[in-house]
């Protein structure tokens, strides 16, 4: 980092050379005018920076410099010093800045150009910003320019450029504003007191200016003859002026001595017949210092009206109505009369005759005690001017108890405040801030003391005041508010002030930054702690009602079950039927089948026994049958043979016979064993038939069985089903019932209510700081 841009440098290095301080001497004599600190700390800057690093004759830019054509400037950035030639000078102009010049620089090793802006003191990035080109067209960062340096160092650089010109004769400063000593315009003090006296109000500098200092004066610039009319009467030792603050315009008044509070006139022949008062020095005291004149206002007894006219050159008050009042109360040759300073907003003087004074005069007091208040009086009237703001009558105390070495009672203070209200008047609703009278009038801007503003504060407890007005929590802002308007300033001023104190047991703070008073607080508390209660009670009953909904939730879930179960009983019981009725067909037909296959058995075992007896029969027969048949063929073969065949054929038949019937014999026997075997084997079939169905038709009895009594068992567990959702369904009718006592009673205890009230409460009683 380049070393100008490290604090250490500017902290601990830094140090005002000599031909420095002489060329911001020349710089002075060059623009012949008064000069801010700032630029003369830029002024210091650059010079540090040309004669430290010796730019080979470069000088290093800042925007409020001017330069010509073919000038080379340095350029200071954190990287190191980058040089350039300036190529071109334009014109420009611009809303806020005016009138400056635009330069082109080319920079060393580059052939393209940068505009930058120069002669242009009113440019905003000479003590602020990152830099000061007129466009866009950067290809590297900003400079950083002196004035940056200013204000990034202010601390160190202004304490040595202060150091180095308050040691200086040739420098003087007002309001951190430098210049020359021998260039200060001679004001003669006794012709400016003399101006504003005649004037009887605050001028501001040009007017007084153009009055009192010479014609040769008036050709030099108005900064520096300003400068010099301020230097010279902040300077007058005898501090007969005083600057005034009034619109944001400078205005110069007189200091005024503290007048006295009446003034006496022995009243002569002359003054009765021609009507006048004679102007006593008690008296003149108090028209200058309330500006009055020449047209004068008294009020008198009963509160009428006279008027007078100050004539200068006899230092007398004329009018008839004078003259009329001297003869309407027989003011006689001799007697005195008392002309009292103007209390009221009107400035009328207060007239009174010997007699009415005695009348509304305060019983006498001691001598010592009158000069002490006198003592006081002046004394507290020093202190105003000096201070020029409001003080708490406490703080005047400590005040002169300080200067005077010698204790002065806030009390004593407080009483010749009140006894000098002619001089002395309350700012607003204060009750122990005090000022002069004549800083209520319009054209006055006078500060007030912060110390004495938070005195009476405390005093008048304000901020208590204004919380019980409002009703409601405040944040400080909208309590400065309130109160600003009462002492006629700004709520910055109190908010600067820290007008609310944090220790005071009366006041609490709020979690969300608002004040409030503690005993709304512990009225909000004990209203919470009810409300708590009530809301514990809700949300007990809440509880209770949501643990029914919950217990009512369960029954009707197991209401749903148990209906669930019950369909499933019963789809189960209906399967179960017809099943059973399944099986019991199947078993009729199966019975039905036995009793066809018994029947076919039977038959076929008799149509066996049938077929034996025919079988014993046909081999009895087919024995017999034998012998008679080869008789009776026979007998019919001879017959035939004799009468159809030869006797050869004869011979054939015979001998072929026997074996043709042993045939058919054996034929019809094969036929009945066949039968027979046919039959033994139908029988056998069918026993085996009877055999296998026998274990189904046991199996399907069984299963017939166990169907009836699952049937009359499922038929229980409906009836037990039906009968648990009935007790479901009245519980869930008493569960109901609960629920909706549980919701009458909450809604009975105004459940929004409560949510609300401590909604609003959450609020107000957020944690505070403490806890």
């Amino acid at each position: 980092m380049y070393r100008f841009l490290d604090e250490e440098f500017w902290r601990d290095e830094f140090v005002v050379r000599e031909d420095q301080v002489t060329g911001i001497e020349h710089y002075l004599i060059r623009v012949e005018h008064p000069v801010p600190e700032k630029e003369l700390a830029e002024i210091l800057v650059r010079y540090t920076l040309e004669i430290e690093e010796d730019f080979a004759f470069a000088r290093v830019y800042s925007p409020e410099q001017v330069y010509g054509k073919g000038e080379k400037l340095a350029f200071i950035r954190p990287e190191g010093i980058l040089y350039g030639e300036i190529l071109n000078v334009r014109k420009g102009s611009h809303a806020e800045w005016g009138h400056y010049d635009k330069i082109d620089v080319c920079f060393e090793g580059e052939d393209s150009w940068h505009p930058y802006v120069s002669n242009c003191p009113a440019l905003p990035l000479r003590f602020v910003g990152t830099g000061s080109t007129v466009n866009d067209r950067k290809t590297r960062s900003d400079p950083i320019t002196p004035g940056q340096l200013v204000m990034q160092y202010q601390e160190p650089i202004f304490r040595q450029l202060r150091h180095s010109l308050a040691s200086d004769d040739r420098f003087v400063c007002y309001e951190g504003t430098w210049f020359l000593s021998a260039m200060l315009v001679p004001v003669n003090l006794e012709h400016v007191e003399e101006c504003l006296r005649l004037a009887r109000e605050p001028l501001p500098a040009n007017v007084i200016l153009d009055k009192v200092l010479p014609g040769g004066a008036k050709n030099m610039k108005q900064e520096a003859r300003e400068f010099s009319l301020a230097f010279t009467l902040e300077a007058d030792k005898k501090h007969r002026f005083k600057r005034l603050d009034h619109n944001g315009k400078t205005l110069w008044a007189l200091h005024i001595p503290a007048p006295p509070k009446e003034s006496r006139f022995t009243v002569t022949t002359a003054a009765l017949r021609e009507g006048y008062i004679h102007v006593q020095p008690g008296l003149e005291q108090i028209l200058n210092f309330y500006q009055l004149g020449p047209d004068l206002n008294f009020t008198v007894y009963g509160g009428y009206k006279i008027s007078g006219e100050l004539d200068p050159s006899t230092n007398r008050i004329y009018g008839t109505d004078i003259a009329q009042w001297y003869a309407e109360n027989q003011v006689r040759v001799g007697e005195v009369v008392h002309v009292m300073a103007p209390n009221d907003a009107e400035g009328h003087l207060r007239l009174y005759s010997t007699d009415e004074r005695n009348e509304i005069e305060e019983p006498s007091e001691k001598a010592e005690k009158s000069k002490t208040q006198v003592f006081l009086r002046n004394r507290i009237f020093k202190a105003f001017l000096k201070t020029q703001s409001f003080l708490h009558y406490r703080e005047i105390a400590s005040m002169l108890s300080s200067d005077l070495g010698k204790d002065i009672t806030p009390g004593s203070v407080e009483a010749a405040l009140s006894q000098a209200q002619h001089l002395f008047a309350k700012l607003g609703p204060s009750r122990g801030l005090w000022g002069l009278r004549e800083w209520l009038t319009e054209n006055y801007d006078v500060k007030i003391d912060l110390t004495a503003l938070l005195l009476d504060i405390g005093e008048l407890q304000l901020v208590h005041k204004v919380l019980r007005e409002h009703a409601h929590p405040m944040s400080a802002k909208d309590i400065a508010q309130a109160m600003a308007g009462a002492y006629g300033i700004g709520p910055n001023v109190l908010l600067q002030a820290n007008f609310i104190d944090p220790q005071d047991p009366r006041l609490t703070r709020l979690g969300n930054g608002l004040w409030a008073l503690t005993e709304w607080r512990e009225r909000w508390e004990k209203e919470a702690r009810k409300i708590n209660e009530e809301l514990d009670h809700v949300e007990h009953l809440i509880k209770l009602r949501n643990e029914e909904q919950f217990s009512l939730s369960k029954v009707e879930l197991l209401i749903d079950t148990a209906n669930a179960d019950l369909e499933q009983i019963v789809r189960t019981h209906d399967l179960l039927e017809e099943n059973h009725n399944t099986h019991f067909q199947k078993l009729k037909s199966l019975q039905r089948h036995l009793e066809k296959l018994g029947e076919l058995t039977e038959e076929t075992e008799r149509q066996g026994v049938a077929w034996d007896l025919e079988l014993n029969r046909c081999v009895k027969r087919r024995r017999s049958y034998m012998v008679t048949s080869l008789l009776g063929e026979g007998a019919g073969m001879a017959l035939l043979l004799t009468y159809s065949m030869t006797l050869g054929s004869l011979v054939c038949a015979i001998s072929a016979f026997p074996l043709f019937v042993a045939l058919r014999n054996h034929l019809k026997q094969k036929s009945i064993l066949s039968q027979k075997s046919c039959l033994t084997s139908r029988r056998h079939e069918a026993k085996d038939i009877k055999r296998d169905v026998q274990p189904s038709l046991r199996a399907i009895q069984i299963t017939i069985e166990k169907t009836i009594q699952d049937c009359r068992a499922c038929e229980l567990e409906k009836t037990a089903q039906l009968e648990r959702v009935q007790r479901l369904e009245m519980q869930r009718r008493e569960i109901q019932n609960k629920i909706s006592d549980l919701t009458r009673q909450i809604a009975a205890c105004d459940e929004s209510t409560l949510r609300n009230r401590i909604v609003e409460l959450a609020e107000l009683l957020r944690e505070t700081p403490e806890g």
